[in-house]
Formats: structure tokens, C-alpha cells, sequence
């Protein structure tokens, strides 16, 4: 029997792109001055060529004598000039080149308007050549595209660190100066994570496309206005791609591993990075980075990435090529030798952990203090013996140690986010290699309950910085509301935490108590005091004493966003009480095991069958949705998973609901924030 081929790696079908150009908006139909004529236009300078002209205008090299240095001019020609659209566009790529300082992006001098009334600015001048001249004649070198790719990503980076996503990566746009350093250029079609259009000019029109069909994220085909920092990850992968193999991804590809014999680890870089859905690639440029130095670590006698030279000329191929080496094929055959060996040992071994994890937890399960065995040994799981109460299990599945391979080395906390956010809103780098207790997420940031009891705190106006609180006493306990943090230390204070981390101190809301409640109304909380009687508390400008609010034990419990509080009482019965009445309601005859709030509706989990209930919601549940563990749900967006670790996420904020997909392996804890960032440890 012959052996199965290795499989291709799926990727998007290009042939609806190939019809498509830039918005028409973009393109200038006319031919840019003269080097004779933009002599004429500055005087003060030497106007050495016209290194070359595009969809925003044309560049010339220019010597400028008072500084002794060669500088590059971007010229807008008069015709473009009468089009709002494209001068607004120069303009915006002018201020977004001013706001970026870094070594791997082309730096702005000056800019301004000639005596003729043509728009230009001065930028760096790269001493080299535009990428393309190098993947024009076909694939790279292994180690110089790792280096280009490693240099782009921290460029892009930076660019997203600070609001500002491309949009059209794509190797004309990355220049190699003689020393193999790369200068991402030309962000004429950048744009802001938020609309950063002048006001009265929409620059980014609706259903457009813009950008490079052959780079462009599906995403950004549908729709240029709609598009993230991911869109410039994709375009990325597609580069990178192309630089390994000398060809395109188009259709169903092959890995490049199986096409031209590289590291078989570098399929798995360029698979995540060209996913269709955004939220299944990288979600962040040092993401992608890290994979990628991680995949082939130099040898003692490989340079420096600081001594990184430009890519190989055609002599030096020739001459490569006549020197005798190993084929391709076979050591792409040994390395899936051996991969197949390690899959084996690792799948055999991770299966045996797994059983025995499994039998401690059921052992552990049936033994817990103050919890009856709820299941007969034949009774399916979530479902009761006969006239036996249901188990409001709520308990955490047992904490695994995942086997070796299953998680990135030093990767921690796995991030990802279900709709387009700002790369300033994800937690500091410096965080997610370190073990969380628990975490929450805010519509500005979040905070990390770490394993010795302290908080760290980041926001998207400090991008990149943690903010550690101080409290005196360890925190055990973390909830949030929308826009705030609450905190319980051990000794049962809890307190407001302030937005950023600095500034004002703590403000404590109350004392004494025992359980904190999630909240999606801003300045309000729900606690259990030592009585165990649940009490809502206002803070803010509506601060006021705590008021008792049932008669009933109920836990779990949460604030709807009208008000209305939700909780499950010893018994499983789902209760509600209406802002301004006296207790809670029973809602349904059904018994149910957790729940969350969605906005104003909630969404509950059937205590017998894992499967959910949605009340006071105009957004039906997708069908199918059964044997689930636990409920997660912020403003508009509600996500169940299984002890398996299947989830699927729902609701009017869902780009494509519901969406299926499953979680990191070994992780115990998710949550959902209200911008749809997600975070699982």
C-alpha cells in the first residue's frame, strides 16, 4: 500500500483577486515631471534620478548639499492634485511616516509644497534595492528570508504598537540597503485601527479594495475598511511564502517543505500566518517572530543577524547551485521520518497521561468535601441517576501539565481576538510567559492575577507596559465590569483599581467579604458577605451602601447591563430580580449549573445535558450547542466550550456566527472581553 502524501496546506483561492485592482481613487493616470523639470522645482538640490513612480506619486533621488546627503523625494503630480481623495492620502502618509521611529521603517525628514503648487515630502534614502529585484529571479536563500521576515515583523510591530497598520506589504514596499538591513516604505494606504480619516473625507470607501491582490487578506478584499493589524500578518505569510519557494500560494499549495526541501518547521509558520480567519493566525507581528527564529537556530558559524548581507547575486546562485548537495527530497523524507517517531512516542504518551489524569479526577471528583456522587457508574456524563439532585459541579477540570511539544517553549498565556482590536489592548509581551491565577478584560486593557498574589495591570494608552498594584494583602480574586477592575485580597477587602495602574490608589469599596460576582453594568457589584446573602453595591457618582437583594443563596450570580441580577440557588433553579423589586424570580422549570450575562439577556448551561439556555434575547443559541462545561458571555458576544476543549462562539458582535473551533491544548481557563479579545491559560 503506497503511503498517503503529506497534506497540502489548504490556502485561499486567488482567482477572484486576479480581476481586482486599487481603488480607483489610489491610481494616478499621468506621467510624473521630468528629472529636468523636478530640477526646476528645487533648485536648492541635485536632482539625481527618478528611482520610480506608483499608484501615489513618483520618487526621485535628490542630493542636498548643505547636509552632504542623498535623500529621497516624493512628488505628487498637479493632475492627482485635484482629486480630494489623493491628497488627503499623500498628506495622511506624510503624518503617519512622521509619527514612526524605527530603524527597520524609512524615516520622514521634511514636507511641504513647491513653488508650482506639487505636494511632496523627503524621506530617508535607502542605500539598495527593493525586494522584488531579489524575488524576481526566483526563491531566497533559507536564512536571509528568516532574516528579512524576523526584521519585518519587528517593524510591523512597532507600526501596530502605535495605532498604524500597512495594508499593503508586499516586496516593493521593503527595501534592502547593502548591509542586508531592511526599510519597510510606502504607507500610502495605511490606516488607523480606528477611522483615521480627515474629517468629511472618507479614504477607505466602503466595500473598496484596496492594496496588492496577490498580498491582500480576504478580509481586506471584502472590504479594506474592516481590516486589522492581521491583515499585514497575512500579507507577511504570503511573503514569506514566496521567498521560501520562488512562487506564489495559490489555491492549494503545497508546504514549502515538500515543494523545495526547507525546514518542515516552517510550514507550520506559514500555514498559521495565511488563515483565512483572521482570528486563526498570528495575532501579533512578535508572534510571528518569535516561530520563526525558533525554527532554525543559527549555527556557530552562521553570522550575526547584525552581519545579515543582501541576498545572493545570480553569479553567486550559479555558483551555489554546482556545488554538490543533499537532495532535497531526502532530507525532507528523513525529517518526516523522524517527526513520525516523535508523533508516536508523544501521542502514545500523552494518551496514557491523559487516562490517568482522568481516573485522579474522577477519584478526586467523588471524594470532595461537602459533594455527593451525583452519576450511577452507568449514567453518561452530565446526566443524573434516577431521583438523584444534579451536581452543580463548578469545580475547574484538573489542572494539566501539558506533555512536551504540546505549548510553544515559554508561551504561557495563549492570545487571540474574535474581531478586529488594537494590538494595544493585548497584555505586554512580558506577561504571557509567566503562570496566571486569573485574568480579566476591559474595553481598554486588563489585569493578571499572578501566582504570588499581585496584579498587573496594562492599557491600550500605555501600550506594551505592565502597571503592578500594590495592595497589603495578596489578591485571590479578580472580576470586572466593562471599563473597571475589582480586586478581593485575602482578607476580604475588596477594592476599585485605578484604569492605567498609576496614579490615584486603590479605593476601597468594602470589607469582610467572601465572593465577588461579575458585573456588566459599570458601577455596580454583586458580593456574598460572611452571612452568605448576596448585596448589590453602587460606586462612582451613584455610590451607596450595599443593599441586600434576596432572600436566597445564589451562586454562580451576575448584573445584566438593564440592571436585572441573574444567580442559580443551592437547588439549580435560575432566579432573576428586576431593578427596583423586592427578590428574585424563579425563570425556569430547568435545573441549570452556570451562567452568564450577554448584554441584557443571560445565558445559562442545562445541569443535565451541557446544552444552552438563552432568556430575555433576541439571539437564538446556534443548534447543536450541548455537553458543555462552562459559559462565558460579555455585550453581544457568548462562547461555550466542553471539557474536550470544542467551542463555539455566538452573537450580533460575531463576525460569521457562530464560529466553531477548539482551544490550546492543556488549557484550564478562558475569558471573553467586550472588544472580543480573548485570553486561555
Amino acid at each position: 500500500m503506497s503511503q498517503k502524501p503529506p497534506s497540502l496546506i489548504a490556502g485561499l483561492d486567488p482567482q477572484a483577486l486576479f480581476g481586482l485592482s486599487a481603488d480607483d481613487s489610489a491610481v494616478i493616470d499621468c506621467e510624473p515631471p521630468s528629472v529636468e523639470e523636478a530640477a526646476r522645482l528645487f533648485p536648492q538640490w541635485q536632482v539625481r534620478s527618478l528611482l520610480g513612480r506608483g499608484g501615489m506619486g513618483a520618487v526621485y533621488e535628490m542630493h542636498q548639499p548643505e547636509l552632504d546627503r542623498l535623500v529621497a523625494v516624493k512628488l505628487l503630480p498637479l493632475e492627482a492634485s485635484r482629486d480630494e481623495h489623493l491628497v488627503e492620502r499623500f498628506r495622511r502618509e506624510a503624518r503617519t511616516l512622521a509619527r514612526l521611529r524605527h530603524p527597520g521603517i524609512v524615516a520622514l525628514f521634511e514636507s511641504g509644497v513647491t513653488s508650482n503648487g506639487h505636494l511632496f515630502f523627503v524621506m530617508e534614502h535607502v542605500d539598495g534595492s527593493p525586494l522584488n529585484h531579489w524575488t524576481s529571479k526566483g526563491r531566497l536563500e533559507v536564512a536571509n528570508a528568516i532574516e528579512i521576515v524576523r526584521q519585518v515583523c519587528e517593524a510591523l510591530a512597532y507600526a501596530h504598537a502605535q495605532g498604524v497598520i500597512h495594508r499593503d506589504i508586499k516586496p516593493s514596499n521593503i527595501l534592502l540597503d547593502k548591509q542586508g538591513r531592511v526599510k519597510l516604505a510606502d504607507f500610502g494606504l495605511a490606516c488607523g485601527q480606528q477611522a483615521a480619516d480627515a474629517p468629511g473625507v472618507t479614504l477607505s470607501r466602503t466595500g473598496a479594495f484596496m492594496g496588492t491582490p496577490n498580498y491582500a487578506a480576504p478580509e481586506q478584499v471584502r472590504d479594506a475598511t474592516k481590516v486589522d493589524h492581521r491583515a499585514d500578518i497575512y500579507a507577511l505569510g504570503v511573503l514569506f511564502y514566496e521567498m521560501l519557494t520562488g512562487e506564489l500560494p495559490r489555491g492549494v499549495f503545497q508546504p514549502p517543505s515538500r515543494k523545495v526541501g526547507t525546514d518542515a518547521r516552517l510550514d507550520q509558520v506559514v500555514q498559521r500566518a495565511l488563515q483565512e480567519r483572521p482570528e486563526d493566525r498570528y495575532q501579533a507581528a512578535g508572534e510571528l517572530k518569535d516561530d520563526v527564529e525558533r525554527s532554525q537556530a543559527p549555527s556557530p558559524s552562521s553570522a550575526s543577524p547584525s552581519q545579515a548581507q543582501a541576498p545572493a547575486s545570480e553569479p553567486e546562485r550559479r555558483s551555489r547551485r554546482r556545488k554538490p548537495e543533499r537532495s532535497p527530497m531526502k532530507a525532507a523524507g528523513m525529517v518526516m521520518l523522524l517527526v513520525a517517531v516523535a508523533a508516536i512516542v508523544s501521542v502514545s504518551w500523552w494518551g496514557m497521561w491523559r487516562v490517568m489524569s482522568s481516573q485522579d479526577s474522577t477519584s478526586k471528583a467523588s471524594t470532595s468535601a461537602g459533594r455527593s456522587p451525583s452519576t450511577s457508574g452507568d449514567a453518561k456524563p452530565g446526566q443524573t441517576a434516577a431521583g438523584a439532585t444534579p451536581s452543580l459541579d463548578k469545580s475547574p477540570p484538573p489542572k494539566v501539565t501539558a506533555p512536551p511539544g504540546a505549548l510553544e517553549a515559554g508561551t504561557k498565556i495563549h492570545v487571540w481576538s474574535v474581531s478586529p482590536v488594537s494590538p494595544a489592548l493585548f497584555p505586554p509581551k512580558s506577561l504571557t510567559t509567566v503562570d496566571w491565577r486569573d485574568a480579566v478584560l476591559t474595553s481598554h486593557g486588563g489585569a493578571a492575577l499572578l501566582e504570588d498574589g499581585s496584579v498587573v495591570m496594562w492599557d491600550e494608552k500605555t501600550p506594551g507596559q505592565e502597571h503592578r498594584i500594590t495592595l497589603s494583602k495578596p489578591v485571590n480574586n479578580l472580576i470586572a465590569t466593562p471599563s473597571e477592575v475589582i480586586a478581593k485580597t485575602k482578607d476580604g477587602q475588596i477594592y476599585l483599581l485605578p484604569r492605567d495602574g498609576q496614579g490615584k490608589a486603590p479605593n476601597t469599596l468594602a470589607t469582610n467579604v467572601t465572593t465577588l460576582f461579575p458585573s456588566a453594568k459599570d458601577g455596580q457589584i454583586l458580593f456574598c458577605k460572611r452571612d452568605g446573602m448576596p448585596q448589590l453595591l453602587s460606586f462612582g457618582e451613584t455610590a451607596g451602601e450595599p443593599v441586600q437583594v434576596a432572600r436566597y443563596q445564589t451562586d454562580p450570580a451576575a448584573i445584566a447591563q438593564d440592571g436585572t441580577l441573574w444567580g442559580i440557588n443551592a437547588t439549580g433553579k435560575l432566579l432573576a430580580r428586576k431593578a427596583g423589586s423586592d427578590g428574585f424570580e424563579v425563570q425556569s422549570s430547568l435545573l441549570m449549573s452556570d451562567l452568564a450575562v450577554m448584554g441584557a439577556a443571560v445565558v445559562a448551561l442545562d445541569a443535565n445535558d451541557g446544552s444552552v439556555h438563552a432568556l430575555n434575547s433576541s439571539d437564538p443559541v446556534p443548534p447543536g450547542v450541548s455537553g458543555q462545561y462552562k459559559i462565558l458571555a460579555v455585550n453581544g458576544m457568548a462562547m461555550a466550550y466542553s471539557r474536550d476543549l470544542k467551542a463555539v462562539l455566538w452573537g450580533p458582535k460575531v463576525e460569521d456566527s457562530p464560529q466553531r473551533f477548539r482551544l490550546p491544548e492543556g488549557v484550564v481557563y478562558v475569558r471573553l472581553g467586550p472588544t472580543g479579545l480573548m485570553v486561555a491559560w
